[in-house]
């Protein structure tokens, strides 16, 4: 059970922060506490947009 958070944690939340900020920076650490946070930023902001997106279309 372990191994399978491991996993879905490096594939959701590392993935995403490591490839924003491959874009800033030339050699990130791939394991700094950085990409988590930009990890968890960028589902942050999915998750607000569809939100948003969600609201926008009830309101037509």
């Amino acid at each position: 059970m372990e191994a399978i958070f491991e996993i879905l944690f490096e594939l959701a939340i590392k993935v995403p922060g490591y490839l924003i900020l491959r874009c800033i920076r030339p050699n990130p650490n791939p394991d700094g506490c950085l990409i988590v946070l930009l990890g968890l930023m960028f589902w942050l902001l999915v998750g607000l947009t569809i939100w948003g997106l969600v609201v926008m279309v009830n309101l037509l």
